[in-house]
């Protein structure tokens, strides 16, 4: 039986690529970061709000 469906030859499907891999492994270390200085602020249940500023480079979190 012919499939319709076949793998493209042309294509390098082993080839992966390393630059998001690192930029979203920086963004989720970035987040538990800041987190974690939430957590050191205002206590385990005591942060209100949390914000990054990415032009001013600033992290702003807000204690209730």
């Amino acid at each position: 039986m012919q499939s319709l469906i076949t793998v493209d030859q042309v294509a390098d499907y082993s080839s992966k690529e390393v630059g998001p891999i690192i930029v979203a492994l920086a963004f989720v270390i970035g987040l538990g970061g800041m987190t974690a200085a939430a957590v050191v602020l205002c206590g385990w249940r005591g942060t209100k709000s949390m914000g990054v500023n990415w032009t001013q480079k600033r992290v702003e979190i807000v204690c209730r």
